[in-house]
């Protein structure tokens, strides 16, 4: 049902039918499927296929966190930081949900963790925790936090153990991660960076495969 729904949202191998295709992922969601418990909140605080149901949207999304969902987690931990949706502002049920989808391997989720870490809103601050986190997400595939991470080992460990995270953020298309290669780059021998393509390469081919 919730693939059926996708393809005529998108009109993928049939004609685009958004109303129709609303119509199967909400068949879906009353079915208990998490993934178009989801889908169909989205669709209702877009007012996609259907009429814009902010409360319907938010009681769905919230039982498809209920159910492990992991996106779902993530959106709810969002309405929980922001106060938005009709949902209470909660900075530490925010972190609550936010560790289970890290934990899931939610790579924007472990770099976010480590964020709530190093300020201490919603967790205790702790800075071992924040650079444990740090790691985490990076290795997840973060760019944001492999940019971060290539910044710290650049401090502490210098530009060998630097090189193969500013790589991968900057082969992600982080854009704040070219100048940052190229400045890491002119302290290594040619040597030293075919090692470090072999390294990243290694990394990256070690990715966990994104929750869905």
């Amino acid at each position: 049902m919730q693939n059926l729904g996708v393809m005529l949202l998108s009109g993928m191998g049939v004609p685009a039918d958004p109303i129709e295709g609303y119509q199967w992922i909400r068949m879906g969601a009353d079915a208990g499927d998490p993934k178009s418990l989801f889908s169909c909140a989205l669709l209702l605080r877009l007012g996609t296929g259907t009429p814009k149901d902010p409360a319907l949207a938010t009681s769905l999304m919230q039982k498809a966190a209920d159910a492990g969902y992991v996106p779902a987690l993530v959106a709810v931990a969002d309405d929980r930081l922001s106060g938005e949706n009709g949902v209470a502002q909660d900075p530490k049920k925010a972190a609550e949900l936010l560790l289970k989808a890290a934990n899931a391997g939610h790579d924007g989720a472990a770099y976010r963790i480590s964020v709530i870490y190093r300020k201490g809103n919603g967790l205790p601050k702790s800075q071992a925790k924040a650079d444990e986190w740090l790691a985490k997400a990076a290795r997840l595939g973060n760019p944001h936090a492999q940019f971060e991470y290539a910044h710290k080992n650049m401090v502490l460990h210098g530009p060998v153990e630097a090189y193969p995270w500013a790589k991968l953020s900057r082969d992600a298309n982080y854009v704040a991660a070219i100048g940052m290669l190229l400045e890491i780059s002119g302290h290594l021998t040619p040597e030293q960076i075919e090692q470090g393509d072999r390294t990243a390469n290694r990394i990256k081919a070690a990715y966990p495969v994104p929750p869905q």
